[in-house]
């Protein structure tokens, strides 16, 4: 029950299908689905044997490709235009072309049992616009790209009895095998040489030390080798690399990707499979709904269990892949839809839906015989195909801009399933590289495709499917994280042995001779001279991210003491008296394993009255910017019943709670000041009342504040927190792709008033060094707006030939180019940079606000992409917010300040009247602003929120800003995002575009 209490902004709906109470949604939901379609013919099923035994496919060539291309666009006789009206019809709410809807539970109901259960003209028109619009929606994300990860499936051993798995634990007729570490290794160099990017690694379930360790193991050595024939691929082992490995741990996009699918694993597994060098991972829900779950699954295997797990993914900084199954007996297209909802609300990274095809001698086979007696399960089948290719449209619409695999069964009963999905949402193919010796034995459902051909045959033939839909397959060896993944994916987290020789011949195709100095060099023959190293790629020194922790507890738990103990000094007044914290104090030190941190001392979170109100709303401010949280309990003199050591200890709870809310990792320390400690049992009385689990995997210390070993026991304790928390990754100022020795940046900088001398603005300068790191070369140039707004046309001719010159390099350059622009030259920049004759964009652009939000945020550019979408609501008289991070000198008689003058009256000119009630908020925090959104003075009262960059504050102060607005129900956009709209929505989707 603990995981899915931990849903801050579940609808209360989902939260009262996750925990409990689904039952009503079998009633309410409908019909029972699957089974009652049509009946005559029957479908074979296939036993397991040692033998291959499949309905496989033949290798997909040219003589096919104008039969299906045919057949996908047949299907496909709506405009992207024309989908969106109809769905706006439907839905009667504005819908454009390419557009992510927030749709309820309920809306999507409405549209499957329009589209599935009432045929006739009209709703096969939503049917047909609504695989249109997921197609919009999906090229405007990712363009007609087709991701892949290779899977290799090293063993079908499982300790699991699932009851619809054809390598459960009982399932008879199963040869068990597991691949070797040298086969998983050959299966990893051909999934590198593919240029495949990702390699799944997928498997049943063992979850034995053995086991865990051997896949760590594995992780490891993928990750070294493909990172060294990466490296040699690119000419890239220079100098710098090689003598500042550190750089290579973090490493970013280099070699292959490791994803990860090996069934539920605790928090600590899934760190330690991080800190190997895994990049995602998979556990399928197959269904949120409760009953339907444990009808399935073993007594064993809880829903409770797999959410937790989904939300330790997150936690431990893997990427999150989920998905279900579609048409299991019993399921109602209510749970379909609410499970919709459940994929936003854990946030996933990836979904991958797929048919239930019914296995011999499972349990949920039997169950779906048994209520589907006579079924033609052919004619079932294929209609499962469409409905879960509805599924991944309405996922596409209402996730936007996530990952959705087009999965292998929909192959299995269709053979253009895969196809289809493609063409409805799906941007994902997962090829299978497992070994054809292996392959047939690995049959989670029968009529696996595609069981004896090998991984070249296999890559050659998915192109021309794919390419048959009218997309290409993406084989340039990159990640291809989603846009939705708010955190840079790192590299993999081990140290190479360079100086070992039989290092390279393992790694790739070049020899290296290795020469032995004070550190290890690797040079071609003949040898180089000696060489300046060059300064890392990851700036060093004061760009190193500070973590925030904050110290939380009732009146004279020990809250100030620990401060003092930790600092090694009078930080904070240590006083018997009740409140003697009075505000929020912050201290600032370094601590040697984890770097520099910022500490909160807050005041006690039970003070009553006026004045103990406004400090436990500072403490909860602190608490929103804190990356860890301590929670500090006096248990001197514990109550002796549990009912009463809850209730002494429910100010700590709140907090707890709050804390895993807002992202931050609590750390419980039990102050015993100087009494005896506790008892396995008291301790476990204590732990269940702050954190409502009987076994929680919460950190915690019990330690006497004062005593002379406490400084070095809580630095290790909160070191070990820190190291364990989930820390924003540091972000870079532009898309990586921009980010090489082969790109151009063009950096339009127009000058005005407010500009301060001898320097440029921090988000420039930010941005130009950060491409000259990477060896991008940069152009800067300073466009007169006055000219270019001039009502003489000359003046304007001038200027712009002046630009076009400048720019012209950059529009020769063949490589990765791109322009970033002061958000208040778009007006100008926009047009100027279009083909005069086809409208088409020369290049690419991005404002420097945008890069600005996209770094402090961490990745979170979306947040405020989502928020654009209020503007097209906004009535005359509706209060929106103006908010800045900083307190510049502001001139508004000389220049047209962007947040005084040039967003009130843009605001004005596009709501029309009046305009909005324009407020504006500067400086690091909200002082006007209470807590409670119902307040008429607090944040609830506005319609909308435009931000800054943030350059001027750092990630967690921005991250509670969005809290606070997320809290309040107010949508956020960025000014560089709202200035480009204000142009037009091509300019908008134009300033989008680099960072998707």
């Amino acid at each position: 029950m603990a995981a899915l209490q931990r849903f801050g902004s579940v609808p209360p709906e989902i939260t009262c299908q996750l925990v409990n109470s689904f039952r009503s949604c079998f009633v309410a939901g409908g019909n029972k689905l699957f089974g009652y379609l049509s009946a005559g013919s029957s479908l074979q099923f296939r036993k397991h044997t040692t033998g291959q035994q499949s309905s496989d496919q033949p290798i997909f060539d040219a003589k096919h490709f104008k039969r299906v291309s045919d057949t996908i666009k047949n299907r496909h006789s709506f405009s992207a235009a024309a989908a969106a009206a109809v769905i706006s019809r439907h839905l009667n709410l504005p819908v454009s072309p390419g557009d992510v809807l927030n749709l309820t539970a309920d809306q999507i109901h409405g549209i499957l049992e329009a589209t599935t259960n009432e045929p006739g003209t009209k709703n096969s028109e939503l049917n047909d616009a609504l695989f249109a619009h997921a197609e919009s929606v999906s090229r405007r994300f990712f363009g007609d790209k087709v991701y892949q990860r290779g899977i290799v499936e090293f063993s079908n051993v499982c300790e699991n009895d699932c009851g619809y798995c054809g390598i459960r634990k009982y399932q008879p007729n199963v040869h068990r095998y597991s691949m070797s570490k040298e086969e998983i290794l050959d299966v990893a160099m051909k999934a590198f040489d593919l240029k495949m990017g990702t390699l799944m690694l997928q498997s049943g379930e063992l979850k034995t030390p053995r086991r865990l360790s051997f896949v760590n193991d594995v992780v490891r050595e993928i990750r070294r080798k493909t990172i060294l024939a990466d490296l040699m691929r690119k000419n890239d082992l220079t100098e710098a690399l090689l003598t500042n490995q550190e750089n290579l741990q973090t490493a970013e996009s280099i070699g292959l990707c490791v994803a990860l699918s090996i069934g539920e694993l605790p928090l600590e597994e899934l760190q330690r499979l991080r800190a190997s060098g895994a990049s995602r991972y998979l556990v399928r829900i197959e269904t949120s709904n409760p009953e339907l779950f444990a009808r399935i699954h073993p007594k064993s295997q809880t829903l409770e269990s797999r959410v937790e797990c989904l939300l330790n993914i997150k936690a431990a900084g893997l990427q999150l892949g989920t998905g279900l199954m579609v048409g299991l007996p019993g399921q109602t297209l209510k749970d379909l839809a609410n499970d919709l909802v459940f994929f936003k609300n854990v946030d996933a990274d990836m979904i991958g839906m797929g048919p239930y095809i019914p296995e011999d001698d499972t349990w949920v086979a039997e169950d779906f015989n048994r209520v589907n007696p006579g079924i033609d399960k052919k004619a079932h089948l294929e209609s499962m195909v469409q409905l879960t290719t509805r599924m991944n449209a309405l996922a596409r619409i209402t996730l936007g801009n996530v990952n959705i695999a087009a999965t292998t069964s929909l192959q299995a009963i269709n053979p253009l399933g895969r196809e289809l999905a493609l063409s409805r949402g799906a941007n994902v193919v997962m090829p299978i590289l497992t070994p054809t010796e292996q392959r047939a034995q690995y049959q989670l459902y029968p009529g696996k495709p595609c069981v004896s051909h090998g991984a070249d045959g296999c890559s050659s033939c998915l192109k021309m499917r794919i390419a048959s839909v009218g997309k290409e397959l993406l084989t340039d060896g990159s990640w291809s994280d989603p846009p939705h993944f708010k955190k840079a994916a790192l590299g993999a987290s081990l140290m190479l042995t360079l100086n070992s020789s039989s290092v390279f011949p393992a790694a790739g195709r070049r020899k290296f001779s290795t020469i032995q100095h004070s550190s290890a060099h690797i040079q071609h023959s003949p040898a180089r001279g000696m060489q300046t190293q060059a300064a890392p790629k990851t700036p060093n020194g004061a760009d190193v991210m500070r973590t925030n922790v904050g110290i939380f507890g009732c009146m004279n738990a020990g809250k100030s003491t620990l401060i003092n103990v930790l600092t090694d000094q009078e930080t904070s007044i240590v006083d018997a008296t009740p409140g003697t914290t009075a505000d929020t104090k912050i201290a600032m030190m370094e601590l040697h394993d984890v770097g520099p941190i910022k500490l909160f001392d807050t005041a006690g979170i039970d003070e009553t009255g006026g004045l103990g109100s406004k400090k436990t709303r500072k403490a909860i401010a602190s608490l929103k910017e804190s990356d860890v949280a301590v929670i500090v309990l006096d248990v001197s003199s514990l109550p002796a019943t549990q009912l009463e050591i809850e209730a002494l200890a429910k100010p700590e709870a709140d907090i707890y709670k709050k804390a895993v809310h807002y992202g931050s990792l609590p750390l419980i320390v039990m102050n015993l000041k100087g009494k005896e400690t506790l008892s396995p049992e008291a301790e476990r009385a204590v732990l269940k009342a702050i954190t409502g689990s009987e076994n929680p995997s919460v950190r915690y210390r019990q330690m006497t504040l004062m005593s002379p070993n406490a400084r070095k026991e809580l630095t290790k304790f909160v070191e070990d927190g820190i190291a364990s928390s989930k820390k924003a990754m540091m972000v870079p100022s532009l898309p990586k792709k921009y980010l090489s020795s082969e790109s151009v940046i063009f950096l339009n900088i127009p000058m005005d008033a407010e500009t301060p001398s001898t320097r440029l603005l921090r988000p420039q300068a930010l941005v130009q060094e950060e491409a000259i790191r990477h060896f991008a070369t940069t152009i800067a140039y300073r466009m007169d707006l006055n000219a270019a707004r001039s009502d003489d046309p000359a003046k304007v001719e001038k200027e712009r030939s002046r630009f076009m010159r400048a720019l012209q390099p950059v529009l020769d350059h063949d490589g990765p180019k791109l322009i970033v622009t002061d958000s208040q030259a778009v007006d100008i920049l926009h047009p100027w940079t279009l083909e005069p004759e086809t409208n088409k964009p020369m290049m690419p652009f991005t404002t420097f606000s945008i890069a600005m939000i996209n770094k402090i945020s961490g990745g979170r550019l979306q947040d405020f992409i989502d928020g654009v979408s209020a503007l097209d609501s906004l009535k005359e008289g509706d209060h929106v917010l103006v908010a800045e991070a900083c307190n510049h000198n502001r001139i508004t008689e000389n220049c047209n300040d962007i947040g005084m003058v040039q967003i009130p009256q843009a605001l004005k000119k596009i709501v029309g009247g009046k305009g909005p009630v324009v407020e504006h908020a500067f400086g690091r925090d909200y002082s006007s602003v209470a807590e409670d959104s119902s307040d008429p003075e607090g944040l609830g009262r506005f319609k909308l929120a435009i931000h800054c960059g943030a350059c001027m504050i750092d990630h967690q102060k921005l991250r509670a800003r969005m809290l606070d607005f997320q809290e309040a129900g107010v949508p956020v956009v960025n000014y560089g995002l709202f200035l480009s709209y204000v142009q037009s929505r091509f300019a908008l989707d134009r300033s989008i575009e680099p960072w998707m």
